[in-house]
């Protein structure tokens, strides 16, 4: 059935789906092929039923009722074998409550091939679904997949930290906006931000996403919380010393008790981190588990960069899955030669990390074990960061054995980053300056500067490498709030705001620094260095003169090279044959007849992109796309002709291991499974 709720009706297909969304009164007569539209409609409104009436060329006028009384139905309707000249299609709905709405638009028609005609229509399709466009030529929404609130309970004061996540299926840019009934939002308008609890009792706290700057294509989800007073009970016993134990369990409407000793003592080389906090381990987040793959660096190889490094053509790519901080104390590089240990009892300043880089994370531990925490907090904000993709760093690594040396390509964010030469040892050790990275804190757009790495990359096993650094200043700021309330005002005490590597305050060995464990796994076929930039350079146009760039112009090329396609741009010879070899023996086609499918696609998505962008995809990357569209066509053609957003459509590509094989293959992670 369809539902008739936004007063505009904007077109029609005559071949492929027709949806309506509501219509206004409207009258618009375009002369040489446009559109001429007569509407009567107002208020919300069910259609059971569409009349559809074509004339012209040398034909009769001909037909028939189209039924959408069925839940999910669309007004759809294709008509093979009009001779060629110009039509004209007349559509006629009749909407409960007895409103009419009526429309038209004319065509031509070409021998040998069916016209769509191509206006646009604007709707929303149930409660989720804002402007839709028909036949690869509609808006859908953004959704909402992933909203975390913890703490549920604290008390007045104190922060809740908030974090959604949205995707668009177009990838459309998406607005994020957080509402409280009471209390107050610290950035409502970021996908991460923080909530404080001003009073007592039970709030609601709602996310909302939107594509279209919440006009009409909402998706949101109300979390409860409680604010209690926090004098209503006795809190625990803190640990031990040594171990800076942890704090105590809440008495009824009370705060959590102390802490025991500093985490830190000046005897450890070392300190405890402590496990990420299993409310932030969300079960529906992807990351793969990095393979076990030992750290080959001694620790004392040269972080300074050699001036080049020859090219060889063998390339990996290592998406990271894992960054931690490794250990509290210090980061392990001679960064500025100040002499000390960080691992300080008291004080806010710390001295100096062992081999020479100053760590003011340590610093930190007095104050964290007073309110119950560790540094373990950071490790909660980098796996959300990862999680929901605000952190995304990626290292395609080009060893050279016979030079000592390799070329590392770092992505940050999907944007490709000048490639570095390194040094490689004969132990296969990897070390060398990276720089400035870009690292998102708990919604702070923030970087790491001098960054240094030693670490170790393999073809299949992945990259484990440890990454030392200082903090930019709000950063810095970021990290600390992240881990205690009001730690900006304490991270003053030890910033190097000029990125100087010496403090600001206090000494000249206090700059803000930490050391992380950075693992990633070996990933797919689509993503090194020359396909990333096939992908910058594609643009694709379909029939209905919509628009694909990147990613989304070669899937939808692979789309397109089902049947082909004489008016897109480029052109695509098409797998007609081989698509309907698939589609009369679905859903039990042989292996042989899907490959063959499955070769046509691949050779077809190919020859496009090469014409669209030089040279091309590689032939594995290709491969891995005309796989894809061969297991959807054969598996799941029935669920997804209509609307491939649907979620049937998504569910059945999901199960039948279209999508998942599509992303291992191809390195691309579009979560749509999890």
């Amino acid at each position: 059935m369809l539902q008739i709720d936004l007063m505009t009706w904007l077109g029609v297909f005559l071949v492929g789906s027709l949806a309506a969304a509501g219509c206004t009164s409207n009258d618009s007569d375009v002369s040489n092929g446009g559109l001429s539209l007569k509407l009567e409609l107002a208020g919300t409104a069910q259609i059971d039923e569409v009349l559809y009436r074509i004339t012209g060329g040398d034909m009769p006028a001909m037909g028939g009722i189209i039924d959408t009384s069925a839940p999910e139905a669309t007004a759809s309707v294709e008509v093979f074998g009009l001779p060629e000249g110009g039509y004209l299609v007349e559509l006629r709905a009749v909407a409960n409550g007895g409103t009419v709405c009526e429309g038209s638009a004319p065509f031509s028609v070409a021998a040998g091939r069916t016209t769509p005609v191509g206006v646009m229509l604007n709707c929303k399709v149930q409660e989720r679904l804002g402007g839709v466009r028909v036949n690869g030529s509609f808006n859908v929404c953004a959704e909402l997949n992933k909203v975390v609130v913890a703490p549920l309970e604290t008390s007045i004061g104190s922060s809740i930290d908030l974090s959604m996540q949205g995707t668009d299926a177009e990838g459309d840019s998406i607005d994020y906006f957080w509402s409280a009934s009471a209390g107050t939002i610290l950035r409502p308008d970021d996908a991460v931000t923080s909530y404080r609890c001003t009073s007592v009792g039970t709030e609601v706290i709602e996310a909302f996403v939107s594509d279209d700057e919440f006009s009409n294509c909402i998706d949101s989800w109300p979390v409860q919380v409680r604010c209690f007073s926090g004098d209503g009970g006795t809190g625990g016993s803190g640990g031990t010393a040594g171990s800076g134990g942890s704090g105590g369990t809440a008495g009824s409407g009370g705060m959590a008790g102390t802490g025991g000793a500093p985490m830190c003592i000046a005897e450890a080389p070392s300190c405890n981190n402590g496990p990420i906090d299993p409310i932030f381990e969300d079960p529906t987040c992807m990351l793969l588990t990095p393979p076990v793959l030992a750290n080959q660096c001694a620790g004392d190889e040269s972080v300074v960069n050699p001036s080049s490094c020859s090219s060889t053509g063998n390339e990996t790519s290592h998406e990271v899955q894992l960054i931690a901080v490794d250990g509290d104390c210090n980061s392990g590089f001679d960064l500025d030669s100040c002499p000390g240990e960080s691992c300080r009892i008291g004080g806010l300043a710390p001295g100096e990390g062992v081999d020479g880089v100053d760590n003011a994370l340590a610093g930190l531990a007095p104050v964290l074990v007073n309110v119950g925490a560790n540094l373990g907090g950071i490790d909660q904000v980098l796996y959300q960061g990862l999680c929901d993709g605000s952190i995304s760093w990626t290292f395609r690594i080009e060893p050279n054995v016979a030079e000592s040396c390799v070329n590392v390509t770092p992505i940050y964010g999907g944007v490709i980053a000048d490639t570095i030469p390194m040094n490689l040892s004969g132990t296969g050790c990897i070390s060398g300056a990276l720089g400035s990275v870009p690292i998102p804190i708990a919604g702070v757009q923030g970087r790491l500067d001098n960054a240094l790495i030693r670490g170790t990359a393999d073809v299949t096993q992945g990259l484990n490498v440890t990454l030392g650094a200082t903090a930019e200043e709000e950063t810095a700021k970021a990290i600390a709030e992240a881990l205690i309330d009001g730690g900006s005002a304490v991270v003053a005490q030890v910033l190097d705001i000029n990125s100087s590597l010496q403090g600001d305050v206090n000494s000249s060995c206090d700059a803000l620094s930490l050391s992380l464990d950075v693992g990633a796994t070996t990933i797919g076929n689509c993503v090194d260095a020359s396909n990333a930039q096939v992908y910058e350079n594609l643009d694709y146009i379909d029939d209905f003169g919509q628009m694909y760039t990147g990613t989304e112009a070669a899937v939808a090329i692979g789309q397109d090279c089902l049947f082909g396609s004489n008016t897109s741009d480029p052109t695509l010879a098409g797998c007609p044959s081989e698509a309907a070899r698939v589609l009369s023996c679905f859903p039990n086609c042989p292996t042989g007849v899907v490959d063959e499918l499955s070769s046509c696609v691949t050779q077809c998505s190919q020859d496009a992109i090469a014409e669209a962008s030089p040279p091309g995809l590689s032939d594995s990357c290709a491969a891995c796309l005309g796989d894809k569209v061969a297991c959807d066509a054969s598996l799941c053609t029935n669920l997804c002709v209509a609307d491939v957003s649907s979620p049937a459509c998504i569910q059945c590509r999901c199960e039948n291991d279209c999508t998942p094989r599509f992303e291992t293959c191809s390195g691309f992670r579009t979560g749509v499974c999890n």
